[in-house]
C-alpha cells in the first residue's frame, strides 16, 4: 500500500534549494509543472496558488533559515 500523501505532498530541503525561485520551481515540478527560466516570481507564485486551489497539498520546507 502506497503513501496516501505521495501525490499530494512535496519535501524541499532548503539547504539545497536556498533561493525562493528554486524552491517554487521544485514545488511546481513535483506537481508536474515545467518552469521556464524566464518566468518571474509573480508568475511562479500565481501557478503555486492555482495548484493549491485545485489540490489539498502539503509542503515540507526543511532547514529554512
Amino acid at each position: 500500500m502506497g503513501n496516501y500523501f505521495e501525490n499530494l505532498s512535496v519535501y524541499v530541503n532548503c539547504f539545497k534549494f536556498r533561493i525562493s525561485r528554486k524552491i517554487a520551481k521544485k514545488i511546481l515540478f513535483n506537481f508536474g509543472h515545467v518552469v521556464k527560466e524566464a518566468e518571474d516570481m509573480l508568475g511562479l507564485f500565481k501557478r503555486l496558488e492555482e495548484v493549491a486551489k485545485r489540490l489539498k497539498i502539503m509542503v515540507c520546507l526543511d532547514e529554512v533559515y
